[in-house]
C-alpha cells in the first residue's frame, strides 16, 4: 500500500510540475512575442491578469488530469497487488496442502508439484517442473494413463480415477485423482489441468489380501465338505486339488499322500 501512495503522490506532483512548467512557457512566449516587458515580469512580479488566469487554469486542470490518472493507476495497482496477494495465498495453498496436487499445461508437462506430490513419487519438484508428465507413471500402464491425461485436454474431467504413480526408487503407488481444467479469460481455452491424488496403495493391498484370504477360506470349506461325501481316496486328492484353484485361492495346488513309513501312497495337482 506504501508503494502505492508514493507512485500516486509522484503522478500528482508530476502533474502540479507540467502545470508551471507550462506557465513558464507561456511566459517566455508572450516576452517574445506580446509583451514589453522583462521575462522575470511576465513570470513572476508583474504577470498580466489575463496571462495570470491562463496560467492558473492551466495548473488547475493539469493537477485535476494528474488526480484522475493517480486514481486510475491507484485502483490498478491495488487490483495487482490483491491479484499477487490471491495468487501467493493459492501457490502456498497448494504447495503445502496435505493431498497431492500437480498441475499441467497443454503440453503435457507438469507446471506445479506440490511437497505432499514430492512424498509420494521421491522426487523434488525441481526434478519434475518442466518435464513431461510419462516420468511419473510405471511403463507398463503409461501409455493408459498418458491416454487418460489426453481426455482431460478435450475438456473432459476425473472423478476417483485409478491411476499408478511411479515412485524415483522405483516403488509403484496407487492414488485415485479428481482433476478440473482451468481456462483462459475467454472461458473457452484450455490453459492447464489441476490434479489431486489420494494415495490408496496399503488400502489396496489390505483389500487384496482380505479377498484371498475370503477366497482361501471358500476353497478350505469346500475341502471339507468333499471330504464328508467323497470315498475314493484319487478323487478326493484331485478334487481338494480343483477346489484349491477354481476359487482362486492358489494359482496351483499339489497334494501327496504318504504312508506311515514316508512312502507316497497318492497324489494329485491342478
Amino acid at each position: 500500500m506504501g508503494k502505492i501512495m508514493k507512485t500516486e503522490h509522484k503522478i500528482i506532483a508530476s502533474s502540479v510540475a507540467l502545470g508551471l512548467l507550462f506557465g513558464v512557457i507561456d511566459a517566455i512566449l508572450d516576452y517574445l512575442f506580446f509583451y514589453e516587458r522583462s521575462l522575470w515580469e511576465l513570470l513572476i512580479t508583474n504577470v498580466p491578469p489575463r496571462e495570470l488566469y491562463i496560467r492558473s487554469v492551466a495548473i488547475i486542470l493539469f493537477f485535476a488530469f494528474g488526480l484522475i490518472i493517480a486514481g486510475f493507476v491507484n485502483k490498478r495497482k491495488q487490483a495487482e497487488e490483491e491479484l499477487r496477494e490471491t495468487r501467493d495465498y493459492l501457490e502456498s495453498l497448494i504447495r503445502y496442502a496435505n493431498a497431492p496436487i500437480i498441475v499441467w499445461d497443454t503440453k503435457q508437462r507438469v507446471t506445479i508439484f506440490n511437497t505432499a506430490f514430492e512424498r509420494l513419487a521421491g522426487y523434488r519438484d525441481e526434478e519434475v517442473v518442466g518435464q513431461p508428465l510419462s516420468m511419473l507413471f510405471p511403463e507398463a500402464s503409461r501409455d493408459g494413463s498418458l491416454a487418460k491425461i489426453k481426455q482431460t485436454l478435450s475438456g473432459e474431467y476425473w472423478e476417483s480415477v485409478e491411476i499408478p504413480i511411479l515412485r524415483k526408487d522405483g516403488e509403484i503407488r496407487t492414488a485415485l485423482w479428481n482433476s478440473a481444467n482451468i481456462y483462459g479469460k475467454d472461458g473457452k481455452t484450455l490453459q492447464a489441468t489441476i490434479a489431486q491424488g489420494q494415495d490408496i496403495t496399503e488400502r489396496q493391498q489390505a483389500g487384496e489380501r482380505k479377498n484371498h484370504l475370503t477366497l482361501v477360506l471358500r476353497a478350505i470349506r469346500k475341502v471339507n465338505q468333499l471330504i464328508t461325501r467323497e470315498k475314493d481316496r484319487q478323487k478326493l486328492l484331485k478334487g481338494s486339488c480343483d477346489n484349491l484353484t477354481e476359487t482362486r485361492g492358489y494359482y496351483n495346488a499339489w497334494i501327496a499322500l504318504l504312508d506311515e513309513s514316508g512312502e507316497l501312497v497318492a497324489h494329485a495337482e491342478s
